[in-house]
């Protein structure tokens, strides 16, 4: 009788490599890089996601600075 073994199929661990910070020479390519990065973080949502509505009003306003 075979003996079946469940391997795990997940990436490397990529917290191990972290990405170079940005040296303000070649955008786009420093650019595609945190994109997989945080693609292989399962992060890449929050690059699309719009960003929360503050309130305005003077009430929120004044509560905030106090």
């Amino acid at each position: 009788m075979p003996i079946q073994t469940m391997v795990s199929a997940l990436p490397p661990n990529p917290k191990s490599e972290n990405p170079e910070k940005f040296d303000d020479t070649e955008f786009n390519r420093w650019q595609q890089k945190m994109q997989f990065y945080l693609t292989t973080l399962h992060l890449d949502k929050f690059l699309q996601e719009n960003p929360p509505k503050l309130d305005t009003d003077q009430n929120s306003v004044l509560t905030v600075d106090a």
